[in-house]
């Protein structure tokens, strides 16, 4: 007696499902654009600071990790993410940059950026002051620096409270306005 034939996808079937999906165009089936995570390394002993600026009209475009966009192919890697797919940083000069915060809700930050000639790198430095808050309030900034040159890399730092760290409270940013 034999059995009723039952559907098995063949391999044929599934690649012909999958590139009848897929896009034609290399530049479309790029990868959307990955998040860094921080490192430990600190300060070079040749460090220059860099300007900061905040990047306005970003709305909720926030990837996991720290986003660096440098040029237009970043820029399409970006978009890839649906929360992203409208964003228009300005990059013409500037590297814009996502820095993936967390700490508790009455902690405050510092954003700093330096130039490293010896190491060939841009190094931007979060640094938080924890307030003493139970509650985790994760937040997303987008930021512009001077462009990155050639062959330079953006590399991230997270650290605590510094023993070097400002005692002036202007420099820093509360994580979350409406309690301080």
């Amino acid at each position: 007696m034999r059995r009723p034939a039952r559907w098995y996808p063949t391999l044929a079937a599934v690649l012909a499902v999958a590139f009848a999906v897929l896009p034609a165009d290399r530049a479309a089936a790029q990868p959307p654009l990955q998040g860094t995570r921080p490192d430990t390394l600190g300060l070079a002993p040749d460090t220059v600071r860099l300007p900061v600026g905040r990047v306005e009209g970003m709305g909720r475009c926030e990837i996991i990790g720290n986003a660096v966009v440098k040029d237009r192919a970043d820029l399409r890697r970006l978009r890839r993410y649906p929360q992203c797919a409208k964003v228009a940083p300005p990059l013409a000069g500037q590297t814009v940059i996502g820095l993936d915060i967390n700490a508790d809700c009455q902690a405050m930050y510092r954003i700093d950026a330096f130039r490293s000639a010896k190491r060939r790198e841009f190094r931007v430095r979060l640094r938080i002051r924890g307030g003493g808050c139970r509650g985790l309030l994760p937040r997303y900034e987008w930021l512009s620096l001077p462009a990155l040159p050639s062959g330079w890399a953006v590399r991230f730092t997270d650290s605590q409270e510094d023993d070097d760290a400002s005692l002036d409270l202007r420099e820093w940013i509360p994580l979350d306005t409406s309690r301080h």
